[in-house]
């Protein structure tokens, strides 16, 4: 999976990969005669989030030399079928001292070289114009060139003891509880290195872990979740495309996190004030609009779990509208945990 998403053009684009290019390189060597013999076009961006947010995660082990060396390594990742116009939009404009003409000239011309044009398949490619020459380094280890090397590099990242406990605090934390218990984290992590990553036995210990079925243990409703969770309880068959405005408002939208990290997987960032008067505002709109299909507060009531309390209360109160007791219902604090 790490492989794939590598080589993927979303990953090459959205994390500049496609852009780096080593500062010894044939490509860089091209580019200095016209440059004063300035070094540049080394892009640390993918090869920071690789080791950062992929595979060891920021207590990994690594350090600053390790990411550049990565980013060496990672040099002729690059696309492949790409029309120049959009190729040289990717790119970062420098100032040459050149005339404008000329310059875009002789972009054009590197990334012909370079293999954008129309006539190729779109997707991956490695260019050796564009790899930095020499062995590189990474976690004490010696790599040589080519392709090979990066492949190689990230199948012993993602086998790296780190790289085990890194994701199994996420799955914890994700399925279990926001401060994960070290023993379900050290459990998964085990599962994970001993099958070489097998996803399946790793699902399997998860769900296996007494921790994920304590009563004590509970996750916040994201507000996708959230609002998933109201669509499924009320039967909703289809969402009108304006709940994409809905999620913004949210602070959730979609495809559209704040960082590559993605968005927080714990309560904090969703459980303050004006989040959770969002949330309630949005029940009464869902709530005015399926009750005219007839849904029943009480039913939904015991779906949600709430059976007891100020709140089972009020939604058995007929003089209550109907839709604004299906409102308390998805609104209200137990339907906010998974």
């Amino acid at each position: 999976m790490v492989l794939a998403s590598a080589r993927h053009p979303a990953m090459l684009l959205y994390l500049d990969n496609m852009q780096s290019v080593g500062p010894r390189s044939q490509a860089a060597e091209r580019a200095a005669r016209f440059d004063r013999g300035r070094e540049r076009g080394l892009n640390e961006n993918y090869a920071r989030e690789l080791l950062e947010l992929h595979t060891l995660g920021v207590n990994g082990g690594y350090d600053q030399a390790d990411v550049e060396q990565l980013a060496r390594i990672l040099t002729g990742w690059t696309l492949q079928g790409l029309p120049l116009a959009e190729a040289a939009a990717a790119r970062p404009q420098q100032g040459s001292g050149l005339g404008e003409r000329f310059r875009r000239q002789m972009m054009e011309s590197g990334l012909r070289r370079a293999g954008f044009s129309g006539d190729a398949p779109y997707g991956f490619a490695f260019r050796p114009e564009l790899h930095e020459p020499g062995g590189k380094t990474v976690l004490g280890k010696q790599y040589g060139e080519g392709e090979a090397a990066g492949r190689s590099v990230i199948n012993d990242l993602c086998r790296h003891p780190s790289t085990a406990v890194f994701l199994a605090t996420k799955l914890v934390r994700h399925f279990v509880a926001d401060d994960p218990p070290p023993g379900a984290v050290d459990a998964v992590a085990t599962v994970f290195a001993e099958t070489d990553g097998d996803l399946l036995a790793v699902s399997e210990a998860l769900v296996g872990l007494p921790s994920a079925w304590n009563l004590e243990s509970r996750k916040f409703r994201t507000p996708q979740d959230w609002l998933v969770a109201a669509g499924r309880a009320l039967a909703v068959k289809s969402l009108p495309p304006r709940v994409g405005g809905v999620l913004r408002e949210l602070r959730h939208a979609l495809w559209a996190p704040p960082s590559p990290k993605g968005y927080d997987d714990t309560m904090g960032p969703w459980a303050d004030p004006d989040s959770l008067m969002n949330r309630a505002e949005f029940a009464r709109t869902v709530a005015d609009a399926v009750t005219r299909s007839g849904t029943d507060p009480s039913t939904l009531a015991r779906v949600a779990g709430v059976s007891s309390g100020a709140l089972a209360t009020l939604v058995e109160d007929r003089s209550i509208p109907a839709a604004e007791r299906v409102a308390l219902v998805v609104g209200g604090p137990d339907f906010q945990w998974r």
